[in-house]
This record gives structure tokens, C-alpha cells and sequence, in this order.
């Protein structure tokens, strides 16, 4: 009988080895399983925190915990991918309006300026005929002041109106050209 408890504690100590090394390489397995998911969400991870997102995320067939994870920071990428370029887009709408803004400022500045210069241009012709025609009128004036002392007077008179609107005329040219000047 001793003999027979003898095999059996030896039967047994084989069955408790044999399931010990079974239950080791379990353990095995599904730590080196466990710790090569966690390796690689943690390398997703750190890639997408980083600023990258042209990357595959890995894992994201599995139908494990390490599946859903994988699948959520995928979720997670796309959406960050998304803002970028949502954000550049918006970066290159505003610089874009900025420079037509820019355009139309300077073409309305340039319309302005030609319009003001074709003003004073005017203006000043004006003005010289007006300088011209005031000219002409002295010189008739005097020709007619022998014919009678009343006429010349008033000739005069309507002269010396006439320069002073010339007058005024030159200086307001001169005016609108400091304008333009400016």
C-alpha cells in the first residue's frame, strides 16, 4: 500500500508539474499578448500626441479590449487629421482675403488718385482759360477806356474782379494740388 501511495504521490506530482508548466506558458502567452497590445496603443498613442497622423493605427481588427481602444484612437487621429486641415484651410481663406482686401485698397487708393489728379487738371485749365479770358478783357478794357470815362471805370472795375477770381481760382488749384500732393 505504501508502494502504491508512493506512485500515486508521484503520479500527482508529475500531474501538478505538467499543469504548472501548462498554466506558466498561459500566463506566458497572455502577458506577452497583453503587453504587446499595451506596447503598441502606447506607441499610437504617442505618435498622435506628437503631431502625426499619417499613420495606420494598429490593432483595430482585434475584437478584443485592445480592438475597441484601437479603434477609438483611430476615431481620434481622423478627427485631429480633420481639424488640421480644417485649420489650414481657414489659415489660407484669411490670407487670401486679406490680399484681395490689400488689391482693392490700392486700386480704390489709385482711383481716387487719378480722379483727384483729373480733377485738378481740370481745374487748373480752367483757371487759365479763365486768366487768359481775364487778360483779354484788360487789354479790351483799356482799348475801350478812350471812348468813355464811365466804360473805362466799369472796365476796370470788372477787371480787377476778374483777377481777383483768377486769383482765387490759382489758389484753389493750388490747394487741390497739396490735396493730391498728400
Amino acid at each position: 500500500m505504501a508502494e502504491e501511495i508512493a506512485g500515486d504521490q508521484r503520479n500527482l506530482i508529475v500531474i501538478d508539474t505538467i499543469l504548472f508548466i501548462i498554466a506558466a506558458a498561459i500566463g506566458i502567452f497572455v502577458g506577452v499578448r497583453i503587453t504587446r497590445g499595451l506596447n503598441a496603443v502606447t506607441s499610437d498613442i504617442n505618435t498622435l500626441s506628437s503631431g502625426r497622423f499619417d499613420f495606420e493605427v494598429a490593432m483595430q481588427d482585434r475584437t478584443d479590449e485592445f480592438g475597441a481602444i484601437a479603434k477609438s484612437l483611430e476615431g481620434f487621429r481622423k478627427n485631429a487629421e480633420e481639424r488640421v486641415a480644417l485649420e489650414e484651410k481657414t489659415q489660407n481663406l484669411q490670407k487670401k482675403a486679406e490680399h484681395e482686401r490689400s488689391s482693392m485698397l490700392t486700386d480704390l487708393t489709385a482711383s481716387f488718385e487719378q480722379s483727384i489728379g483729373m480733377t485738378v487738371q481740370s481745374l487748373t485749365n480752367h483757371c487759365s482759360q479763365l486768366a487768359n479770358v481775364s487778360e483779354s478783357l484788360g487789354k479790351k478794357s483799356e482799348q475801350g477806356g478812350n471812348r468813355s470815362l464811365a466804360v473805362a471805370e466799369a472796365t476796370i472795375t470788372t477787371s480787377q474782379e476778374v483777377d481777383t477770381v483768377a486769383q482765387t481760382g490759382s489758389e484753389l488749384s493750388s490747394t487741390i494740388q497739396e490735396i493730391s500732393a498728400r
